[in-house]
């Protein structure tokens, strides 16, 4: 998946007839320069003039583009991960965290350059933290077999964002496994940004579960403000991405 994803970005300057953001076919850049036909994607971002102005000369340079590196994290959690794990077939993903890791280091080391370069400029981090939950994060990935690892996903997503990364999270119907995901997430996030205490964690994401807008979400999709988890399937659920009782049993995935 990610790797097919071969993902530039090109800056320009917006126009009143223009969009601010397009997505052109890679055909079209092709023709304009030949040398970028490898090419799976180029996202066209247009930009007022105040930005642009801001800008590196050579970033709006005709055919200057900035690759967009990509990364796919993948981690089951339903009862269909529970039969793999009895059938011993986790391999796939095994491998696709593994490849995974190994991408996420490369632009790890690219960024550490980047940040100690620009230093002089006020651009700061402390990489030696994030090296620290780098190398903390590639144990886990490395070490996980055949098991329902609920520390992979979260880890990963709040290292990308500690890194100004873009990142989306998604399962198969990206209704309810995913508005699992996404009210913990949240929830961490008011932790480490607001400095909720730890033991207010769970509270909230339940509260966001229960009357958040994930569960309106549903309702756009399914007609019902439910999640589609019949009473095995949270109960296979890791606890942490389990519904709040009342709030399942919709019954269409």
């Amino acid at each position: 998946g990610a790797r097919l994803v071969r993902t530039h970005v090109y800056f320009a300057e917006a126009s009143r007839s223009m969009d601010h953001s397009l997505v052109y076919p890679h055909r079209i850049c092709n023709a304009a320069n030949p040398a970028l036909a490898h090419l799976k994607f180029v996202i066209v971002v247009r930009l007022p003039h105040a930005w642009t102005a801001a800008f590196p000369s050579d970033l709006l340079s005709p055919g200057h583009l900035v690759p967009v590196s990509t990364v796919l994290f993948t981690q089951g959690i339903n009862e269909n991960q529970t039969v793999a794990i009895k059938l011993g077939e986790c391999k796939l993903q095994e491998e696709i965290n593994q490849e995974a890791i190994s991408r996420l280091e490369i632009y790890f080391v690219n960024f550490s350059d980047f940040v100690a370069s620009y230093s002089k400029m006020g651009i700061s981090y402390n990489l030696d933290s994030l090296r620290s939950e780098f190398e903390q994060i590639r144990a886990i990935v490395l070490k996980s077999r055949n098991e329902k690892n609920t520390k992979i996903l979260p880890l990963t997503a709040d290292f990308t964002r500690k890194l100004n990364a873009g990142r989306l999270t998604s399962c198969k119907s990206a209704k309810d496994r995913t508005s699992m995901s996404i009210t913990w997430e949240q929830a961490r996030i008011l932790q480490s940004t607001f400095g909720i205490s730890n033991h207010l964690v769970s509270k909230v994401t339940k509260e966001m579960r229960t009357s958040g807008v994930r569960r309106e979400n549903a309702f756009k999709n399914i007609g019902k403000q439910k999640f589609a988890f019949n009473k095995l399937q949270r109960q296979l659920l890791p606890g942490v991405y389990r519904a709040p009782k009342g709030t399942g049993g919709a019954g269409v995935s």
